[in-house]
């Protein structure tokens, strides 16, 4: 049983359409989301119309997704100067309530596995990081935890504890592109992929549309435009 894992989204509808189109092919029973649809780039509402339709979607709040839900005025010029555009507009009221849905930490089970999800981590489920090198020590817990908020790729065992981050799918960090992964719940086996999009698409986009310096400086050098 085959779910689709992706995280920190952060607008880039480029790379979430592809990746969309890409697993189809998978036929994978559902998708699982680790948070973060807020910031950076500018098509808020537009990931989140491909996200309600998404089949069997199980999806948790980000840090950003909170930051905006959240914010004051004066809290919004601050995030707006430091993530982006995204945090000055106001969402429609559909988009709103589906960002405040979103909980910030889920447990299920899968095929009689359990599994929890984050944004961050088990100490701290919107703010927490566990970086591939990070000390785990995980008690009493045997199943598989999806977590994001880091954008580097992980797959580690702490304990009994199946511990996957699949990368930013919007905005990576760790030099291993716009990722997300695959697991198999029937056989505990989980494959990383990546999507190729129009990246002079992305950088264009971002030198005519973000209006504050220092988002659009960082996010060309990220993009290496």
């Amino acid at each position: 049983m085959k779910y689709v894992i992706f995280s920190d989204i952060h607008g880039n509808i480029l790379a979430l359409k592809q990746m969309l189109i890409d697993t189809s092919v998978y036929n994978p029973e559902g998708y699982i989301f680790c948070g973060d649809i807020v910031g950076y780039f500018d098509h808020t509402e537009e990931v989140i119309d491909e996200l309600i339709n998404i089949k069997n979607l199980v999806a948790v709040c980000g840090n950003h997704d909170w930051n905006y839900i959240h914010m004051d005025k004066y809290k919004q010029i601050e995030f707006a100067n430091r993530y982006g555009n995204s945090y000055s507009k106001s969402l429609g009221e559909n988009y709103l309530r589906f960002l405040k849905s979103l909980p910030i930490l889920k447990k299920f089970k899968i095929m009689d596995k359990k599994v929890m999800i984050m944004h961050g981590n088990i100490e701290n489920c919107l703010y927490g990081r566990w970086y591939p090198d990070s000390q785990i020590n995980i008690k009493n817990y045997e199943g598989v935890c999806f977590c994001g908020h880091t954008h580097y790729q992980m797959y580690k065992i702490a304990g009994m504890t199946r511990i996957i981050n699949p990368g930013s799918l919007g905005q990576p960090r760790d030099n291993k592109g716009f990722s997300y992964c695959i697991y198999d719940f029937g056989i505990n086996e989980c494959k990383f992929y990546n999507v190729e999009i129009n990246k002079n698409e992305l950088l264009k986009e971002i030198k005519k549309n973000e209006q504050h310096d220092f988002v659009r400086n960082y996010l060309l050098k990220r993009l290496g435009g």
